[in-house]
């Protein structure tokens, strides 16, 4: 029986090493920029049940990529297609256990002056919209601090930086890599809220 499941085992193996899979349209090709603190939090002293956590997101729609070429985000977009960038966030609430604890929240919790912002399983999906007489992306979006405690927000990546995705026609998208200013050195936002 061994002999069989091995035999299978390698068959498999070695006919997912020799097979492709069809190419079904455009792979996600992205342009790649590193800009730190493209996202930060209003700088506040102390936070209480109640108040809300402000975060500012912002990216340029004119820059220079890693090897100083030029890329217009504008050119990039469709004129019948609106323009928008995302981000992705995650809540954290710190414990006594070595991982904390991921808030999933609803859309009565989150707020936005600029953009939009909303629920998306346990994370919080941010629509960074352009304006375009000021040269950027923009967007405020808001998180209601309901309970007390230690939290932390960060870009739930495996190094925590957050990602800001800019797609764009014919599959040149654009992605930021950046992180929130004021974050310690895992790239975690802390703050604290009191009753």
């Amino acid at each position: 029986m061994k002999k069989i499941l091995y035999s299978l085992n390698f068959a498999l193996l070695a006919c997912l090493a020799s097979c492709t899979l069809p190419d079904d349209g455009p792979s996600y090709d992205a342009t790649i920029v590193n800009i730190d603190n493209l996202i930060t939090v209003d700088e506040v002293d102390s936070f209480t049940v109640g108040d809300v956590l402000w975060i500012d997101i912002q990216h340029p729609i004119v820059f220079q990529n890693e090897d100083g070429e030029k890329i217009d985000l504008e050119a990039l977009q469709s004129p019948n297609f609106e323009s928008v960038s995302y981000a992705y966030f995650a809540l954290f609430k710190k414990s006594g256990f070595e991982n904390p604890q991921i808030i999933s929240l609803s859309p009565e919790e989150l707020r936005a002056e600029i953009g939009e912002v909303e629920p998306n399983g346990t994370q919080i999906l941010a629509y960074v919209r352009p304006d375009y007489e000021v040269g950027k992306y923009q967007a405020r979006v808001g998180i209601v601090l309901k309970e007390a405690g230690d939290f932390f927000i960060n870009g739930l990546t495996t190094n925590n930086k957050v990602q800001l995705y800019v797609d764009g026609l014919e599959g040149q998208n654009v992605i930021f890599i950046t992180t929130i200013n004021g974050a310690d050195e895992n790239q975690n936002y802390n703050f604290t809220v009191s009753e």
